[in-house]
């Protein structure tokens, strides 16, 4: 019932509403019409639409904040470095670095300028990152040489990955033909086209789909094609191009691998990957996985385009927060953490646009982000959101001649113009990230991590898994070496401890000699094929161990053992026997002033607290020390002729009471991790090892001074009087008690 007023009276049922959706059946009544001009000539998807989706209906970046240090671990200083670099595809031979893990993600010549893609390529070149091709191919002028007509590239990027979608864009069609006839046939034109530009292309992604349009081939309206266009994608300039949904020729992993093979075979050993829609996502990075992919670019709903059908932009794909959340924990399950040094890159794409945002992504576990319309907007897009009208305004997502000139790159001018200001966007946003790094107590943007997150919504903690500020963690994980606060050792325990990682994040492939490669893939063969835990942790004392693949010497059989990632710590030490800190030493940098007898009495004292657990604790012998810290090697140190630091500097150069003074001493933060993740192998300390017998008279030490740490020498040698010394420490070595 209503009132005089036509409300609804107490208690009465709300009047019936019909929804209106007029404008949809016009449409759709129109529609119809079109499909029946079209006459099944060509696929109608209705109607077209630009840009991305309204923020409202998604998951936002702004309701996940980050948490900064403080006294638990402190932040650095403001004048301390930030390694800010990124390797794309670290497993292969030629893999990508980039200095900077933001990138230009991919954007067609035709659905954007040729201007346009000029200018992203310079201006990402000139910020030390990559620019993605986008599925039109690259972009190529054909001269004259000789009476012989090349085609030259002309994208000017020296880290450049190329899409290569279901349209097969790229390799030359056959003459008066828009697509291959057969495999055979793509094949020949492919093994030409990436050899003609193995010097410009240096990674190649397959396209599965973008996030506004999976399921359905890319669509680029006549409008926008040229006569250049249609060259270089091998089509007719006066019809819509519709790319297929899916490959022709390839359907399976193993007709992917084979594909990759042969680009590899052309290009060298560079990064293959997958540019994958995000929808069915642990599903498909299985596929990806299975085809040997290096990276993955993961595209979340939230992204742009240049034009799609109005009813997939709206209704498909999993927004990019969660999706991102997922594939990392997916990765994560197959043993291919963040940072891996020969895994599989996870970069995330759609609708990230600032440094917050893209902060935010790497501690939710992204290695890069791949950015469109932020990078759009840098180099003069005003956001008109005509991208698939062709009358793009700023010369952008148009092929317009009176509107591409609008947009022009730097002719060696002290003009401010497109390329430069791109440049200037990612210079602004990575000194934004370090900011927050530094606050986060981050040396490396690869550390942040999960538990730099928090949120106070359920619902985004339920999507991401990361911690709810409404209430304490269950088990709050610590990072960067920092340990809980005291508790006792009521709680000492070991438990498997892969989802952490920890090591990954320091490790330094770059730096790393010959052999490395194969020994942290003995490691991960381990955990793959036979289930161990790449790390455990010791809880209680929250120290971390590595898996070691060891064999000993005259043996066929892996005996494997856990190693710690680090020297003991003062901190660890104080709270294992429950003693105050020392107020004149950092509790985070590794204990010193230890004998043999005293470390070795600590090892025994902690080894008789694990007697319930079914581990035992000791200390190293010499060839299981020389083993794990080789990790395959057979240079003077892991990193080759020299001790080298995080950032490739000679350690062996460093005036160690400066160096103190200014960074600390920490332990994990001098010399990066080896193959098997162990931090610090050769620094200005001595780690003691087991005698080897009991005719030894002296300790062995091994490592230490930066000197030839496969060598070792006596207690004797190094300090005559056998007393305590401020350059004697130790690690530990966990095995299971039926080992």
């Amino acid at each position: 019932m209503s009132n005089s007023n036509g409300c609804d009276t107490p208690g009465s049922m709300p009047a019936p509403v019909i929804e209106d959706k007029q404008d949809e059946i016009k449409d759709l009544i129109q529609l119809a019409k079109s499909l029946k001009a079209s006459e099944g000539k060509h696929p109608v998807h209705g109607k077209s639409v630009a840009m991305g989706v309204s923020k409202h209906t998604l998951p936002l970046w702004d309701d996940l904040q980050l948490l900064t240090a403080q006294l638990a671990r402190t932040p650095l200083l403001d004048s301390d470095p930030v390694t800010t670099g990124v390797v794309i595809g670290p497993r292969a031979e030629k893999s990508l670095g980039l200095d900077i893990p933001l990138l230009v993600s991919d954007m067609s010549y035709g659905s954007l300028s040729k201007n346009a893609k000029l200018v992203l390529a310079l201006g990402a070149d000139l910020a030390g990152t990559g620019v993605c091709s986008g599925e039109g191919g690259l972009i190529t002028e054909e001269k004259n040489d000789n009476e012989i007509i090349k085609e030259v590239a002309v994208e000017q990027c020296n880290r450049y990955l190329f899409e290569l979608s279901s349209a097969l864009n790229g390799p030359k069609k056959p003459e008066g033909k828009s697509a291959f006839s057969s495999r055979d046939e793509f094949e020949a034109s492919a093994r030409d086209y990436f050899q003609r530009h193995k010097e410009t292309i240096k990674a190649v992604h397959f396209k599965g789909g973008q996030a506004a349009k999976t399921g359905t081939g890319g669509h680029l309206p006549s409008s926008k094609i040229t006569k250049d266009i249609a060259r270089i994608r091998g089509v007719k300039a006066e019809q819509d191009i519709i790319s297929p949904s899916r490959f022709p020729f390839y359907s399976t992993p193993a007709d992917f691998k084979a594909l990759g093979q042969l680009i590899k075979d052309q290009c060298g050993d560079i990064p293959i990957g997958f540019k994958l829609s995000a929808n069915h996502i642990e599903e498909d990075i299985q596929f990806a996985l299975d085809a040997g992919a290096d990276y993955i670019i993961l595209d979340g709903r939230g992204g742009s385009t240049g034009s799609a059908p109005e009813i997939f932009r709206n209704n498909i794909s999993v927004p990019t927060i969660p999706a991102l959340a997922r594939a990392r924990r997916y990765l994560d399950s197959k043993g291919l953490f963040k940072g891996d040094p020969y895994g599989v890159t996870l970069i995330i794409t759609g609708g990230l646009r600032t440094p917050a945002d893209f902060t935010k992504a790497l501690a939710l576990g992204a290695d890069a982000i791949a950015l469109s319309n932020s990078v759009l907007q840098a180099i003069g897009c005003i956001g008109a959101r005509d991208c698939n009208s062709g009358s793009c305004d700023a010369g952008i997502a148009t092929q317009r001649s009176d509107l591409t000139p609008k947009i022009i790159a730097s002719d060696n001018s002290s003009n401010r113009v497109a390329d430069r200001r791109l440049r200037d966007f990612f210079r602004g946003a990575v000194h934004m990230m370090t900011l927050l790094s530094r606050a986060c107590g981050y040396s490396d943007l690869r550390r942040f991590h999960p538990a730099d997150l928090t949120t106070w919504k359920p619902e985004m903690a339920e999507l991401t898994q990361v911690n709810f500020g409404g209430r304490t963690p269950a088990q709050p994980e610590v990072y960067n070496g920092l340990m809980d606060s005291l508790q006792g050792t009521s709680s000492i325990n070991v438990v498997p401890d892969d989802a952490l990682q920890h090591f990954k994040n320091g490790f330094c492939r770059e730096h790393l000699a010959a052999g490395s490669r194969e020994a942290y893939e003995s490691q991960r063969k381990l955990v793959t094929d036979q289930g161990y835990s790449q790390t455990v942790k010791l809880t209680g004392l929250n120290m971390r161990f590595q898996l070691i693949p060891y064999k000993p010497s005259g043996t066929s059989v892996v005996k494997p053992f856990y190693m710690a990632e680090f020297q003991v710590t003062e901190r660890q030490w104080a709270q294992f026997y429950r003693q105050g800190l020392n107020e004149s030493v950092n509790p985070d940098d590794p204990v010193t002033h230890k004998s043999f007898k005293d470390c070795s009495k600590f090892a025994n004292a902690l080894n008789d607290k694990l007697k319930e657990t079914g581990w035992k604790c000791r200390l190293p012998t010499r060839p299981e020390w020389q083993f794990a810290a080789a990790a395959g090697t057979r240079t003077t140190f892991y990193t080759g002729s020299d001790a080298l630091g995080f950032n490739g500097e000679t350690l062996g150069d460093l005036d160690l009471e400066q160096y103190k003074a200014k960074k600390g001493l920490a332990a994990g933060t001098l010399a990066p991790a080896n193959a098997f993740g162990l931090f610090d192998m050769f620094s200005y300390l001595y780690d003691f090892v087991q005698k080897e017998g009991s005719s030894e008279r002296y300790p062995r030490l091994l490592g230490g001074h930066y000197g030839c740490f496969l060598g070792s020498q006596s207690e004797s040698e190094h300090d005559s009087s056998g007393k305590e010394s401020y350059f004697k420490s130790f690690r530990l070595v966990l095995v299971p008690k039926d080992w």
